[in-house]
């Protein structure tokens, strides 16, 4: 045969293959899990590819709504994102694996984004990712409070949460809630004793607009705490109950709190603590006393973090210092104000000791290395 016969088809064989549409050769699945993790927008927008492509975002399971994402560039983009995302829930009926709507723009009729959260709702929907961010108070559609498919639920932004008494969340395992306001201490104990099976729970909260006296964290299979509250103006003491008695990792940042009804935590093994003092308020009790059982309830820990002012809050309060008896690992964030005699004497309860990391010790290092020293003669 003709060598430059042959040569010409090869060539002719190279252009067909570099012209050749090989996404759409893929498994329809495999195509249906790429939509799936785009957000809906653009997973909408591969309709126009061609025929093949026109209904494949109809059969997604995870829809990613952001209103952010063209507000500058539309003129009418409030009534724009409304008719896309309906257009978007009346074609899928599918049920929904996750759902994320975040609303960055003041609504001025709200019932759109309700609706769209009961539409997830009734699609089974396992994970709900819901952000506002309105000058209203904006609570959430009573039948979230009571769906039995959601298994990860987190809320942002200006949310209210007024659980009802009959709520109930049977499946849900992760909760994260940050800058969400709750209406008042029963609604916090309503949330988390109705969740029979969260192992996960972040809260992030820069101040609590409604007077909260107790938060009340009743969860049985909790085993993820992260609590970090960080008060903006005038500081309103409040009490930290913890009845978790599964819990294994704590992550707690706040000033020091009313009072710690909290019984001692067996199955902790990691702790970050990270105390405050500014605009402290503790009515009542002795700040030593709240410390001591304080510590006390984390005392059998295996591997805990104390930042912040937490070494100058122990130390101001003279308390005696329990025997970490399981400590095998420590980070200390020793703050100025702190005695280096203090940090040794705080050494000196952790008999089990392995590893211990300090930042900020310039002025305390020799007097430590020096008791390590002496420790190990």
């Amino acid at each position: 045969m003709d060598p430059i016969y042959e040569l010409s088809n090869d060539l002719e064989r190279v252009k067909m293959e570099e012209n050749e549409d090989r996404i759409s050769n893929l498994p329809i699945s495999l195509i249906e899990d790429i939509l799936s993790s785009l957000p809906a927008k653009y997973a909408v927008s591969t309709s126009v590819l061609s025929t093949k492509w026109k209904y494949l975002w109809t059969s997604i399971t995870n829809l990613d709504f952001d209103d952010h994402d063209t507000r500058m560039r539309m003129r009418h983009h409030e009534t724009s994102f409304i008719n896309f995302v309906n257009r978007v829930l009346m074609r899928n009926v599918l049920d929904l694996q996750k759902f994320s709507l975040r609303c960055t723009r003041n609504y001025d009729d709200v019932s759109h984004l309700h609706a769209w959260i009961s539409t997830a709702l009734s699609r089974n929907v396992r994970e709900l990712h819901i952000f506002y961010h309105m000058k209203a108070n904006n609570g959430l559609p009573r039948e979230l409070y009571t769906c039995t498919s959601l298994v990860f639920l987190e809320l942002s932004g200006g949310i209210v949460v007024n659980f009802p008494t009959l709520g109930c969340l049977p499946s849900l395992k992760i909760l994260h809630i940050y800058s969400i306001q709750f209406v008042d201490d029963d609604s916090i104990y309503r949330l988390f004793s109705s969740c029979p099976l969260l192992e996960e729970l972040f809260i992030t909260s820069n101040g609590w607009k409604y007077y909260i006296s107790v938060f009340n964290i009743s969860a049985p299979a909790l085993k993820k705490l992260r609590y970090k509250h960080f008060s903006v103006g005038m500081y309103r003491a409040h009490k930290l109950v913890l009845n978790t008695p599964n819990l294994q990792d704590l992550e707690y940042t706040d000033n020091v709190a009313e009072d710690y009804p909290v019984n001692t935590l067996h199955a902790l093994v990691n702790a970050d603590i990270n105390l405050n003092t500014t605009h402290n308020y503790v009515p009542g009790r002795s700040v030593e006393v709240l410390v001591a059982e304080f510590l006390q309830a984390i005392s059998e820990v295996q591997c805990p973090g104390l930042f912040g002012d937490s070494m100058k809050i122990f130390q101001s309060c003279s308390v005696t210092l329990p025997k970490f008896e399981h400590l095998t690992h420590s980070e200390l964030a020793v703050s100025h104000g702190v005695e280096w005699k203090f940090v040794l004497d705080f050494l000196e309860s952790l008999p089990q000791l392995e590893c211990l990391d300090i930042f900020w010790v310039k002025h305390y290092l020799s007097g430590l290395i020096h008791s390590m020293e002496s420790c190990h003669a």
